[in-house]
């Protein structure tokens, strides 16, 4: 609201001088000094008058509505009364241009004392009290005011982690959007203590600023939780976890900074949910969501396989961009989702150690170590494994495999 205020007086004082500009230049023709020269600081002072009456009524009044004149509750340094432009117009040796104008230099010192008057005042307004500057919001501050955290901020006010954040710091805070906490199972935030609810908070924030230029330069960063957050850039994209992405970075508070993501982090590389719900919950993979729904297999997959689980390579959103537009019967896309499945928990330690796997469609995919890299029939690259889930294991490729 102040910075609106003071941009209309910015603004103000801006036309000021273009109206006074207009005037000496009517008034330097004798016809124009007739016509302007007695009526010029009426139409200054009604100019004026008019446009901070506007400002009290408008930008004002809704400090307080039951009166637009009344500015008790408007800060002492940012106050503008009429009562003072009424005496400002009573200010300085040339007090009026109504009587008659005696040469250029009675003319050129009235305006000098209107720009100094109205600097000054105007001044006073911008500046407000130089002794006590407002202070630059922290990073709960920030997160509050932005209105796209409130759920993260109620988590961090449950936990009294609020207080430590709004503290010194300085902090790097990876901050999930109220949609991230939407795509989590539904009750899960309900059923955390708040040990469990605080520790998933904390595997959140790095000590110490850490800014985007350096972010990319990381392969991982030690969270105040203890456990380490893993770091990839793939195709331009911050990748957290293999799961989670950057969205928004290098959000300014007073004590630290603030990146943005799309999903929720759990520490240790797991998610407290079966595989199927942790897909849902990671944005990076919505189109294998929206494949497997389309499939109607998202039931089969949530299961627990009997126990077994299952191992899902699970191809990412630019594996199905790359892919392009291909018409498939819903047997056919059943078939190409199960190529993607093995009906057994399968951790990266046992993979590197196959040279194949038999998957649920029937046939089975291939499977190499190249300089330390798995690779899938040949071309698939492994870009992250052993997300575990609660009813298996998840291993993140960036490609479609076909059967």
């Amino acid at each position: 609201m102040e910075q609106l205020f003071l941009l209309a007086h910015l603004r103000l004082a801006l036309r000021v001088h273009a109206n006074m500009r207009f005037a000496l230049t009517q008034l330097s023709n004798p016809l124009g000094r007739k016509a302007y020269g007695g009526q010029a600081k009426k139409d200054l002072k009604t100019f004026y008058l008019r446009h901070f009456n506007n400002l009290e009524s408008s930008e004002l009044a809704s400090r307080d509505q039951t009166s637009p004149r009344r500015l008790d509750g408007f800060p002492r340094t940012h106050r503008v009364s009429l009562g003072r432009f009424e005496r400002f117009w009573r200010l300085g040796p040339v007090h009026s241009l109504q009587t008659k104008l005696r040469g250029r230099l009675k003319l050129i010192r009235f305006f000098k004392g209107t720009c100094l008057a109205a600097a000054l005042v105007l001044g006073a307004v911008a500046c407000g009290d130089s002794k006590n500057p407002a202070p630059e919001p922290n990073i709960v501050e920030v997160a509050r005011a932005a209105g796209d955290f409130t759920v993260l901020v109620g988590a961090l006010e449950a936990t009294g982690l609020d207080e430590v954040l709004s503290g010194d710091g300085p902090f790097t805070v990876f901050a999930p959007t109220d949609n991230a906490f939407a795509l989590l199972p539904e009750g899960l935030l309900g059923s955390l203590t708040t040990d469990q609810l605080a520790a998933i908070l904390t595997y959140h924030v790095v000590a110490g600023e850490v800014d985007a230029a350096t972010v990319v330069t990381l392969d991982e960063a030690d969270t105040v939780e203890g456990s380490p957050i893993f770091i990839q850039v793939i195709d331009g994209t911050v990748v957290l976890d293999g799961r989670v992405q950057v969205i928004t970075t290098d959000i300014q508070a007073s004590n630290g900074i603030i990146h943005v993501v799309d999903a929720v982090l759990f520490n240790d590389n797991r998610f407290p949910g079966n595989n199927v719900e942790t897909l849902v919950a990671s944005p990076r993979f919505s189109s294998l969501v929206d494949a497997v729904v389309a499939a109607d297999l998202a039931g089969a997959l949530a299961s627990d396989n009997d126990g077994l689980g299952f191992t899902l390579f699970a191809p990412t959103n630019n594996a199905f961009a790359a892919l392009g537009d291909i018409d498939l019967t819903l047997e056919q896309l059943q078939a190409v989702l199960l190529y993607h499945v093995v009906g057994a928990t399968v951790d990266a330690a046992v993979v590197v150690t196959l040279p194949s796997a038999e998957t649920l469609e029937g046939s089975s995919v291939t499977i190499e170590v190249v300089d330390g890299i798995v690779i899938l029939n040949g071309s698939a690259i492994v870009e992250w494994t052993d997300l575990r889930v609660s009813n298996g294991i998840i291993h993140v490729i960036d490609e479609v495999l076909i059967p």
